[in-house]
Parts: structure tokens; sequence; C-alpha cells
């Protein structure tokens, strides 16, 4: 990774249907849970497609394995 020492990954949601919506099970799983830093849920449009896509993203910081 060199000098990088943040990293944020994403992963895609399924689109919402009427029984339940897809956050209600996420689960993420990491070797190293002090390095997340966040979570966020990100939403891109796509004209002329009606809906959009939607991206869970973790944060990490990794400065504390390379001490």
């Amino acid at each position: 990774m060199g000098a990088q020492r943040t990293l944020d990954v994403r992963f895609p949601l399924a689109p919402d249907d009427e029984i339940h919506d897809p956050l209600d099970a996420v689960v993420y799983w990491t070797n190293h849970p002090e390095c997340a830093t966040g979570t966020r849920i990100e939403e891109q449009e796509n004209p002329p497609v009606e809906y959009s896509e939607r991206w869970f993203h973790i944060a990490f910081d990794l400065e504390s394995l390379f001490d």
C-alpha cells in the first residue's frame, strides 16, 4: 500500500423491495475492527435509469497496523 494509510471500501446494496429494507440485514466483518472509522450509504443516480444505485461504504484508518 505504500504510504497510503486510509482505505474506503464499498459494497453494492440490493434494491429495496416492499418486504424489507436491505440495510436491516447489513452486517460487516473485519479482522481489525479497531481500524474501522465509519460507515455510510452512497446513492448514485444514472439517468435515464429510474432507480439509483446504493453502496455501503466502510472507512478504515490503517495507521495503527504500521506502528
